[in-house]
């Protein structure tokens, strides 16, 4: 869909140059939690899309830190939406046991 592939450019714009579009990043946020959190967010015709969203917010988090605040809110957030298992479950996964190795000291 034109969403789910939007959603996912936006995905790729956070990876590789968040330094250079900050201000693009911060209006994209809460757009992605609107989508996250929408009732219908894991129906079957959204579900890619909204797996899409909440891996934009983590890769905000990733590379984009210092626009979450606060950060240990975030992510409790983040962890509650999950598990995904459409678009993205690479990404996700890695960055959840980034997290634990970097939050949790194992």
């Amino acid at each position: 869909s034109v969403r789910q592939s939007t959603i996912y450019l936006i995905g790729l714009l956070i990876e590789f140059a968040s330094n250079q579009y900050q201000t693009f990043i911060s209006f994209c946020l809460p757009v992605m939690v609107k989508i996250i959190t929408d009732k219908d967010s894991r129906e079957d015709e959204i579900v890619s899309v909204t797996a899409n969203a909440i891996a934009v917010v983590g890769k905000i988090m990733k590379y984009a830190p210092d626009l979450i605040s606060p950060f240990e809110t975030a992510v409790v957030t983040w962890i509650s939406w999950l598990p995904v298992i459409e678009d993205e479950v690479d990404f996700i996964l890695t960055y959840l046991c980034e997290l634990i190795e970097t939050y949790f000291f194992i």
